[in-house]
């Protein structure tokens, strides 16, 4: 029996949240619903588009670069997805 699924949410780990927050926001049209940056670092995001939603998610501090693109192993280690159940 398949389970029921009102919504599905990625969250995406990225390397620059303030940029990519700026790209969804300004380029895709999203809005910024939810941040988490409790010491000044953008750490979180909440972004919706009509119905749809994606959060986002640093990989590190702001200042802090600990992976790039080149070092980065392959595979969906940077997406999460979070099932909404009625149960």
């Amino acid at each position: 029996m398949a389970i029921t699924a009102r919504k599905l949410t990625p969250l995406f780990q990225v390397f620059d949240m303030r940029r990519s927050v700026a790209w969804y926001r300004d380029v895709v049209g999203f809005e910024v619903v939810h941040t988490h940056e409790p010491d000044g670092h953008l750490h979180w995001a909440s972004l919706k588009l009509g119905d749809a939603v994606v959060m986002l998610n640093s990989k590190s501090e702001d200042d802090v670069q600990l992976e790039t693109r080149e070092t980065r192993v392959e595979g969906h280690g940077d997406v999460t997805l979070y099932l909404d159940c009625p149960d």
